[in-house]
């Protein structure tokens, strides 16, 4: 990351950064839209990340891979909590959580809001249904649901947040105020849920949606997002399925142990977003599943095998956790060859940006190596530009770091 990191806004970056150019309000930047998603918690943690830094895009990335580190230690803490014990297989959960396979989010758009957010609140919630007093689990639970909803494809938690609010309602096991307190929460939820709709407009990024792929096409979209080989995605996908749905049915007869909610939660985000993005991207190929992006919003998926894997009985334990490591070990494998479009980023980013610094033409050195954004007019690329330069920030701040990220020498040369 520190190598291939470049000290410049890239793609979307310069859509959902919008507001923070025109000093918008913390309220506009929490409820700002991006394609389908609002960018909640991520822009505030963007403002907070800029505020002291010049913009630096470099100190993001490291931001980014802070908050990896923490999700890795939460995601420890909560199988600790479900399984009751440790084990030195749990080493298997930071290697999961800091995989290099997921390089994208660190070199390419940094966006808090589309993989760490929502992974950082996925996680915050499975904890926060593991909290004994129940007033202060149902009010805690909420907060994070109200984050969640807003925070990129955090609205995906959103579901099991509310299923579970409507089981507790139910289960004649709990106390009465707590059922009723429960019941309560299930409108809270559906209120927050509409509230993400006021103001909203539905454009998605593609028009897969309305396109629909054949049902072949989708399967295979699907297991190549979740392991890179048509498969092992199979055998994952209805592992994933088959254990979310047992989950559920324990959760639903109230027979359900702390592993039984903290799994269904884990898997149920996962598999919602691999559902989405199946329906959106299907008809661009298997090619397009593997995008290392996706990596994030799988972790939800692997971690919750791997506690199901921890919970076996001791005499298939074992065989079931060398099945899951080496199914997510072939995932890691094959998104190895991968691994070299981290260097094409950071050279695209870095000589866009030295030919900028020399004076060019944006337009020239869009033609020259490789467009930092696909529609420069239509997000006012010029004037966000001069906004940079005013104030010297990000790309214009005279700071550079990394194994590509140099200051400029001479000028880059176009033909007349």
């Amino acid at each position: 990351m520190s190598a291939y990191s470049v000290n410049l806004l890239y793609y979307d970056e310069w859509d959902f950064l919008t507001p923070l150019f025109h000093h918008a309000s913390l309220w506009a930047q929490f409820r700002w839209q991006h394609s389908i998603q609002r960018q909640g918690l991520g822009n505030l943690a963007v403002n907070a990340v800029f505020a002291v830094t010049h913009w630096d895009s470099r100190i993001e990335a490291f931001a980014i891979a802070a908050i990896l580190v923490l999700a890795s230690l939460l995601a420890l803490a909560l199988a600790w909590r479900v399984l009751g014990r440790r084990s030195i297989a749990d080493v298997a959960i930071p290697l999961l959580f800091l995989t290099l396979a997921q390089f994208e989010i660190l070199v390419g758009t940094i966006d808090f809001a589309y993989g760490v957010g929502p992974l950082l609140l996925l996680l915050s919630t499975a904890l926060a249904w593991l909290v004994h007093r129940w007033t202060i689990r149902i009010g805690l639970l909420l907060l994070l649901n109200f984050f969640a909803i807003n925070t990129g494809y955090g609205f995906f938690i959103c579901a099991s947040t509310t299923l579970l609010f409507a089981i507790d309602a139910f289960d004649r096991g709990l106390p009465t105020i707590e059922r009723g307190a429960s019941g309560v929460a299930v409108l809270v939820a559906i209120a927050e849920l509409a509230s993400f709709f006021v103001g909203y407009d539905f454009h998605p990024a593609l028009d897969g949606i309305r396109t629909r792929a054949p049902l072949g096409t989708d399967l295979a979209f699907a297991a190549h997002i979740v392991a890179g080989r048509f498969g092992t995605g199979v055998l994952l996908l209805a592992a994933g399925f088959g254990a979310g749905g047992r989950a559920l049915y324990r959760l639903v007869r109230h027979r359900a142990s702390k592993i039984d909610r903290a799994v269904f939660i884990l898997l149920s985000y996962s598999l919602l977003f691999v559902t989405y993005a199946t329906l959106g991207r299907a008809s661009l190929g298997p090619s397009a599943a593997e995008a290392p992006r996706y990596v994030t919003h799988l972790l939800g998926l692997y971690l919750g095998c791997y506690l199901l894997c921890s919970a076996a009985p001791i005499r298939v334990r074992a065989f079931l956790l060398v099945a899951f490591v080496f199914a997510a070990g072939a995932h890691e494998l094959h998104q190895q060859g991968a691994y070299g479009n981290a260097r094409v980023i950071a050279t695209r980013k870095a000589t866009w940006k030295r030919c900028v610094l020399d004076g060019n033409p944006t337009a020239a050195c869009d033609a020259r190596t490789w467009p930092v954004h696909p529609r420069p007019l239509a997000t006012g690329m010029e004037t966000k530009l001069r906004y940079l330069r005013a104030h010297r920030l990000n790309l214009f701040d005279g700071r550079f770091g990394g194994r590509f990220d140099r200051p400029p020498v001479v000028a880059i040369p176009f033909p007349r």
